[in-house]
């Protein structure tokens, strides 16, 4: 009889052993796995600022925002820009984005008085590209999207961008937008 008892613990003990082993073995490849989408999330953050580098030498340091610089290579955007009616910037895929988030939203400021209509996009041309000013608007929060590009932008690419962009604004802007943060 005592060998049947010493047989079952010896059974039961081993059936646990096992399986602590294995609970241990799957959490460190959870672990790794977990470091190398880290890692390789950072490689792709870096490549796509060198492509920036590449596509656009000539313009500021790049944002640290993964987001918004995915959307702006996968349609040809030099520069994306969110800024609020005060022309501070929300978001941007160029890191020192101030100034041009104040000259470009007092543009549009500019043109909408002076017009006396309600505008809803502004587009200029230089020699160096486009520039687009669209106005916004996120739950009652009045918004400019300033993209600079050196193509211009069909109206089936801008609402494309609005829509992949404006999901976004949430991240930046909090969950509540009717006013009462």
């Amino acid at each position: 009889m005592e060998g049947y008892i010493l047989f079952i613990i010896s059974l039961i003990s081993g059936f646990l052993g096992v399986i602590l082993i294995w609970k241990t073995f799957e959490n460190l490849n959870k672990s790794k796995i977990r470091e190398e989408r880290a890692k390789e999330e950072e490689e792709i953050i870096e490549g796509l600022k060198e492509l920036k580098s590449y596509i656009a030498p000539e313009q500021k340091k790049a944002s640290k925002e993964y987001d918004l610089l995915e959307i702006a290579f996968e349609h040809d955007i030099l520069d994306i820009t969110i800024a609020n009616e005060e022309g501070l910037p929300i978001a941007s895929t160029l890191a020192d984005s101030e100034e041009l988030a104040a000259k470009y939203s007092g543009i549009y400021q500019y043109i909408k008085n002076f017009m006396k209509k309600d505008i809803v996009k502004v587009s200029i041309k230089d020699k160096d590209g486009y520039v687009y000013i669209i106005s916004i608007s996120k739950g009652n929060i009045p918004l400019y999207l300033i993209i600079n590009t050196k193509i211009e932008l069909s109206q089936f690419s801008e609402k494309s961008l609005l829509r992949k962009i404006l999901p976004l604004l949430d991240k930046y802007l909090g969950q509540n937008f009717d006013g009462n943060n």
